[in-house]
């Protein structure tokens, strides 16, 4: 084979890899794709602990999506102002990116309202009926 043929094929191979990206013909990604979106719901996430000393974690989104980047999928959402403490406030309107693989539970609200009284309401022992106070 002679050197321009090869280069001819060289190149030719190189452009299949730009626009195919990977074996089975999938384009490559170009940014974020939206996989899926919530609509305009409030969702509550908790993710599973970093190692065996950490506490699991939490967000609070609104308008949340499902993107892909990298090839790995992430809950997608914007920090509601649901709070007055100084963190809460530094928090609201950032968008944050959370790996679905972290997510161990979801909660929908369909409002922030409704959110707020679910965290605000007291938690207290439920009486089993029958059951004396003492």
């Amino acid at each position: 084979m002679r050197y321009g043929s090869m280069c001819l094929l060289a190149v030719a191979a190189t452009c299949v890899v730009l626009l195919f990206g990977r074996a089975g013909g999938e384009p490559p990604v170009r940014g974020t794709e939206i996989e899926h979106s919530f609509g305009d719901i409030v969702l509550y996430i908790v993710t599973k602990p970093k190692d065996s000393k950490s506490d699991s974690g939490y967000a609070l989104y609104e308008k949340p999506t499902i993107a892909h980047l990298g090839g790995r999928a992430f809950i997608v959402g914007t920090v509601p102002d649901y709070g007055d403490d100084e963190a809460a406030k530094a928090a609201a309107g950032k968008r944050v990116w959370t790996p679905v693989s972290d997510v161990v539970q979801m909660t929908e609200f369909k409002t922030l309202a409704e959110a707020k009284r679910y965290f605000a309401a007291p938690t207290k022992p439920v009486e089993k009926a029958g059951q004396r106070r003492d």
